[in-house]
Parts: structure tokens; C-alpha cells; sequence
């Protein structure tokens, strides 16, 4: 479809370039990023808030590193 409208400068020299980069039309990569911005989107689903379960008195268990998933497995298999 033919149309006339009105952009600033910058708003041209981006769509210029980027139109050069993909070897496609100028209408082509306004229509793109007209869809981008504006297509409807599917509703995200609302984000779920989960309450872990906490017991005993809380902290680490002496003797427990964290950053050793060989350790914690022992302990969890009850080897250590």
C-alpha cells in the first residue's frame, strides 16, 4: 500500500541503514518494525509467588560446603 508520512531524520537514517544491511526495502523494514512495536501480544500468564516450606532452626549444617555438590551428596546419601 502507498502512503505518505512524516518521520524525523534519525527515525529515516536507522531505517535507511538497516534496510542497506538486509538488502531489502525501506517500506519493508518500516513495516517490520511497525509490527514489532505494535502486534498484539498473547497475555503473559501472571507470575506465581511459591512459599518453601522452612523447618528446624535454620542455617547450614556444620561441616556442609556449599560449593561442592560431590560433598553434598554425601551428606544427603548419608556417607559423611
Amino acid at each position: 500500500m502507498r502512503t505518505t508520512v512524516n518521520l524525523r531524520e534519525e527515525a529515516l537514517k536507522l531505517c535507511k541503514k538497516k534496510a542497506r544491511e538486509l538488502g531489502t526495502s525501506l517500506g519493508e523494514v518500516i513495516s517490520e518494525a511497525i509490527l514489532t512495536v505494535y502486534r498484539e501480544r498473547p497475555a503473559r500468564a501472571p507470575k506465581i509467588q511459591y512459599e518453601l516450606p522452612v523447618s528446624g532452626e535454620g542455617g547450614l549444617q556444620s561441616g556442609v560446603d556449599l560449593d561442592s555438590t560431590a560433598a553434598l551428596e554425601d551428606i544427603m546419601e548419608g556417607r559423611k
